[in-house]
């Protein structure tokens, strides 16, 4: 098989209050606790939990069996944050 390189679009990410506005796109994703800022608008991430890949990764994370569980990773005042990677070009190499 063919080595291959892969462009990939990062989208920001969605903390758990709008997780349902993570696009119904396929890629990887990545969970973190993180703590957000509602004044300033930003998000800081303090460690990854999860990774994983879907067809449809808003459904995933909304249905996935280990949501509860990723939660315990979290600190007071941090939440759950989601990031996307969708693919955009692949190119052999």
């Amino acid at each position: 098989m063919a080595e291959q390189t892969y462009s990939v679009d990062h989208d920001g990410y969605w903390h758990d209050s709008n997780k349902e506005s993570i696009p119904n796109a396929s890629g990887i994703y990545c969970v973190y606790s993180c703590v957000y800022n509602a004044d300033e608008k930003t998000v800081t991430i303090k460690k990854l939990i999860h990774i994983g890949e879907s067809d449809d990764v808003n459904s995933r994370i909304a249905n996935h069996e280990k949501y509860e569980e990723w939660k315990k990773y979290l600190e007071q005042d941090e939440q759950l944050c989601f990031k996307l990677l969708r693919r955009t070009s692949r190119e052999p190499r």
